[in-house]
């Protein structure tokens, strides 16, 4: 099987997958977070796509929309990393010079 044929039939399923989902035949918690995490991918791999074929514009707006999509998914993990870097300047800084 060649490359385009495969990619056609992962869409193929991911589009049913989110169709079915959307209309209220669920597959399962794992399958929609899977998918959840992968819609914000698909935009941004459209996004490249349609730089490639010199549609500028419609790249940009599909990576902001992805980015965007995906920084929502993401902020648990985004809070928790500001917090441990906030907690480790803290310290850093209660080690340092006094003199300052």
């Amino acid at each position: 099987m060649n490359s385009k044929k495969l990619l056609s039939t992962v869409l193929v399923i991911i589009g049913a997958i989110i169709l079915l989902d959307f209309v209220g035949i669920h597959l399962g918690g794992i399958i929609r977070g899977i998918i959840g995490f992968l819609v914000p991918f698909i935009f941004i791999a459209f996004g490249v796509v349609a730089w490639r074929y010199n549609r500028r514009g419609l790249a940009v707006v599909l990576v902001v929309i992805g980015a965007f999509i995906l920084l929502g998914k993401l902020s648990g993990l985004i809070t928790l990393l500001v917090a441990i870097g906030l907690i480790v300047w803290g310290l850093s800084m209660f080690r340092g010079k006094r003199g300052r």
